[in-house]
């Protein structure tokens, strides 16, 4: 009978046989994916895990969802964004933004064309001092917002690996 005993010099990044199989998996989506070789190091950090999830979710499933809190985001001042802060009532909302991403895994990149994300019911943190900001910035300078959830706090992130923003 063959025994195995594991040596206490190896630190597995994954809490399970079946994590680690999730993680190869992957690799492999994303290799296969972008058409190229990912090299795993010897270490692993947790960055690099978590992006690893993060795009084997995006390329397996298509979107991600969960649940969120609060969250601050900077704006640039433009004519519309101005506008559009100004004319915010004092309600919750779904808030959506439409962008392009990177993924770092292992310092190599992997550029994601177009990500939608919404955060449901969100409503403007200190709304009537961020309207007061929006009217004296100017165009090109950059204000953060805080939204908090309000009732129903889903999240979701779509991505489209073939269209660009």
């Amino acid at each position: 009978m063959l025994t195995l005993t594991p040596t206490s010099d190896y630190d597995s990044p994954f809490d399970s046989i079946d994590t680690e199989i999730t993680f190869v998996e992957y690799i492999t989506l994303i290799e296969d994916h972008y058409k190229t070789t990912v090299e795993v190091p010897e270490q692993i950090e947790g960055d690099d895990l978590e992006a690893v999830y993060y795009l084997g979710e995006a390329l397996k499933y298509g979107e991600i969802k969960g649940t969120w809190k609060d969250g601050t985001f900077d704006f640039i001042i433009a004519e519309d964004t101005a506008q559009n802060i100004k004319s915010l009532e004092d309600k919750s909302f779904d808030l959506n933004f439409v962008a392009p991403a990177t993924a770092v895994i292992f310092k190599r990149e992997f550029q994601i064309p177009k990500i939608t994300i919404t955060f449901k019911n969100a409503q403007v943190k200190d709304l009537d001092k961020v309207k007061k900001k929006a009217e004296v910035l100017e165009d090109g300078d950059v204000m953060k917002v805080t939204f908090v959830a309000k009732g129903d706090n889903q999240y979701m992130e779509q991505f489209d690996f073939e269209q660009s923003v």
